[in-house]
């Protein structure tokens, strides 16, 4: 249900990203969680989706989670404001997302064989960098 939720969202805001940065900010986000998730669930089994292996639904969460959370986050991302004020909206998205996770442990949607939550916490802040920058490089193409 919060996927459907998520993606109404992403559908239904003001969109401060044009189409163009939308498709490719949504592709990248979309092929890095596969590629990581591929690497790190399927190759090193460290964590997964429902039950071990590929997973169809697994895949349906990878589908509508990844883009959806990475246009809002770049969407309302404060790139005219000052670096502290970019810093705090990096860790409040991170806190978002390790709460997600964490929670999703609870219900048993995601499962660990040897990850722990304090890599994601450490993780996430890269994550959310690295799609500011993806986003930067697409605009200097431009």
């Amino acid at each position: 249900m919060f996927f459907f939720i998520i993606n109404i969202i992403a559908l239904y805001v003001p969109k401060r990203l044009n189409k163009m940065d939308i498709y490719a900010t949504s592709f990248f986000a979309f092929t890095y969680g596969l590629l990581t998730d591929t690497i790190l669930d399927l190759n090193y089994n460290l964590y997964g989706y429902f039950n071990e292996g590929f997973d169809w639904l697994g895949l349906t969460a990878i589908i509508m989670y990844f883009p959806a959370i990475s246009f809002l986050f770049l969407n309302f991302y404060p790139f005219n404001k000052r670096a502290g004020q970019k810093v705090l909206y990096i860790l409040l998205w991170s806190g978002f997302s390790i709460s997600f996770e964490w929670l999703s442990l609870q219900t048993g949607f995601f499962y660990y064989n040897g990850w722990q939550l304090w890599y994601s916490a450490i993780l996430y802040p890269a994550i959310f960098t690295s799609l500011i920058m993806n986003l930067k490089l697409i605009n200097s193409f431009k």
